[in-house]
């Protein structure tokens, strides 16, 4: 017979934390209303919004007792480069092969309403080049690979 594995206090931490964090975005922001749609005890949910206030997760109003999502998340979600270090670190081999074989300036752009921002650049290695900045954020209609972003609205249109 398989043992079921019991998860350690620290990743049930975790996950309570998370609950907490999802129950401030659905505009719960009283230990009271918390402890309530969690189904956890009143001191467990202080605990744990003590602890995400501490890290910068959650800002405590002071006045009315209320919580509310920190900067932080702000910051770590807006980041684009953070946000998409899984999809960086998926193509840096493939763009390292680009820029090997060409000798080009190879980059990584994403799509951003209708702005596109540079994750990753390799610079070309010719005496004539592109640099740009990172996190460099233009008009996606400005460039080649804004015209290839653009290339692909009209796909992902007619497939919704």
């Amino acid at each position: 017979m398989w043992n079921e594995i019991q998860p350690s206090s620290s990743v049930k931490s975790i996950a309570r934390a998370a609950e907490v964090l999802k129950a401030l975005s659905a505009n719960l922001s009283s230990i009271s209303d918390i402890s309530r749609k969690l189904n956890l005890s009143k001191s467990t949910v202080h605990r744990l919004l003590k602890a995400l206030e501490e890290s910068g997760l959650v800002v405590r109003d002071s006045l009315k007792h209320r919580y509310y999502l920190g900067y932080l998340l702000l910051r770590l979600a807006l980041n684009p480069i953070t946000a998409h270090q899984h999809l960086i670190h998926c193509a840096y081999d493939k763009m390292l092969y680009l820029q090997e074989i060409s000798e080009e300036t190879v980059t990584l752009h994403i799509r951003l309403g209708s702005q596109r921002i540079r994750l990753q650049e390799l610079t070309g290695t010719h005496d004539v080049r592109y640099i740009g900045r990172p996190t460099m954020t233009d008009p996606l209609w400005a460039g080649a690979m804004g015209k290839v972003l653009l290339a692909h609205v009209q796909e992902e249109l007619s497939t919704q």
